[in-house]
């Protein structure tokens, strides 16, 4: 087969496997997806012609290219690694077999040769895919016990290689999700909110371009979700799910969110598990001193005591919101911790309450105080919008006129799919 139409094939061939479960709908199981690419990468192999001349260039190319068409496949084929691997020893300024070669033992977990193969790759030339592929691959090193020194290097090292891959190409769809990954990932250590903005701008950027992955959408969803944008989060989980029906992260995060956004929608309609007489009972002792510490500096008052319907979408500086738990909202996510406060004057609001460790908690009864309460209205869940009260962090809060301790605030838990350094271009 001339190179023309092998370049053809294989194009065709990564298409299929994008575009696989929706030219397949009758295919119900990963493992079918996984042998069909299979059969049909082996087959294509078999296509590739010999190498040219006894030349190192001629038959490094001819094992790049076999590497190349075996790299297509979902597992780690070690028959790709030893094509990619003579391909470099042959001609080490193979870039783009570099590239190959670590998302082969990538695939392996093989993390730390991966990231010296894309290192390689950008020394000898400096592309989006090198770049982005060492921005996904430095990220692994998150999961391992670093200082803190050292995880915000990875992070701007992750995101400076992004940037740099879309000086050279915007509308590279992969540098994008990179990007987005990289956002996310250092909001959820850090918890500035402006990482978490940066990151659903990049995620918006990768969905519009051409690149297509479940794995975008599921990640998407979870920075939508912490911005309490829930509407939009669950259709990026069911975009997820429509690439890819069988990918089982994707259609459980989507049920245990749907089952929230129904206790979420209950807890606002329904009167909870409390009587009416025990409810003005925990009103009555509702005592404005427990909020001294957050209105009072000194004699001087710095923030007032507002009922819930005061309250404007945005930050409410300058005031403090104070009423007592009427319902606590068992939710499956574990974050944000969700609980029902009524003020004073009868009125109720939702509070989710995120960085929280596993010793937090709350009971119906407790008094809980909330400083520059920040309205978030969650629109396209209900035939209204549902008021939130956003917490940041529980050290925000009084609970029963005292600060939350230490031991029960936390980083994020939070699920974040690290995505596969796939590559896909086109043979050459």
């Amino acid at each position: 087969m001339k190179i023309e139409e092998l370049t053809k094939e294989y194009e065709e061939l990564a298409r299929y496997k994008d575009f696989y479960f929706e030219e397949n709908p009758s295919s119900t199981t990963y493992e079918s997806y996984i042998l069909d690419i299979k059969k049909r990468a082996n087959d294509l192999v078999l296509e590739v012609p010999l190498a040219e001349d006894d030349s190192n260039v001629s038959k490094a190319k001819y094992h790049f290219l076999c590497g190349q068409i075996l790299n297509l496949c979902i597992q780690y084929d070690p028959i790709c690694e030893e094509h990619l691997t003579k391909a470099v020893k042959l001609n080490s300024l193979l870039s783009k077999a570099w590239i190959e070669l670590g998302e082969c033992v990538w695939k392996r977990a093989h993390f730390d040769r991966a990231i010296d193969c894309y290192k390689n790759s950008i020394e000898i030339q400096e592309t989006p895919e090198g770049l982005v592929a060492l921005s996904i691959a430095l990220r692994s090193k998150l999961n391992t016990p670093i200082s803190n020194q050292d995880r915000e290097a990875v992070h701007d090292q992750s995101v400076a290689l992004c940037k740099r891959a879309i000086e050279l190409e915007p509308g590279f769809g992969r540098a994008w999700y990179s990007m987005g990954t990289s956002w996310l990932t250092r909001f959820l250590q850090s918890s500035h909110p402006v990482h978490l903005i940066n990151s659903s701008k990049a995620y918006e950027n990768a969905v519009k371009s051409s690149l297509r992955s479940a794995d975008i959408h599921l990640n998407f969803s979870v920075a939508l979700r912490l911005q309490l944008r829930y509407a939009e989060a669950l259709e990026h989980l069911k975009e997820a799910i429509r690439i890819e029906p069988v990918f089982k992260e994707a259609t459980d995060s989507k049920t245990i969110f749907e089952a929230y956004l129904t206790k979420l929608q209950n807890a606002t309609n329904s009167k909870g598990p409390l009587s009416a007489k025990k409810i003005q009972k925990f009103l009555a002792s509702l005592n404005e001193n427990e909020c001294s510490a957050i209105t009072k500096k000194g004699a001087e008052v710095v923030r007032s005591i507002v009922p819930f319907t005061d309250l404007k979408p945005g930050l409410n500086q300058g005031t403090v919101v104070f009423g007592k738990v009427v319902v606590v909202v068992d939710n499956d996510l574990q974050i944000p911790s969700t609980l029902v406060l009524s003020d004073k004057q009868g009125n109720r609001i939702i509070v989710c309450v995120f960085k929280i460790s596993r010793n937090f908690g709350v009971i119906l009864g407790d008094s809980i105080a909330v400083p520059n309460p920040n309205l978030v209205e969650a629109k396209g869940i209900s035939s209204s919008p549902i008021r939130i009260l956003k917490v940041d962090t529980p050290a925000l809060l009084l609970r029963n006129g005292k600060p939350v301790p230490r031991d029960q605030m936390a980083n994020y838990d939070v699920s974040v799919s690290l995505p596969a350094v796939n590559t896909q271009s086109s043979l050459s």
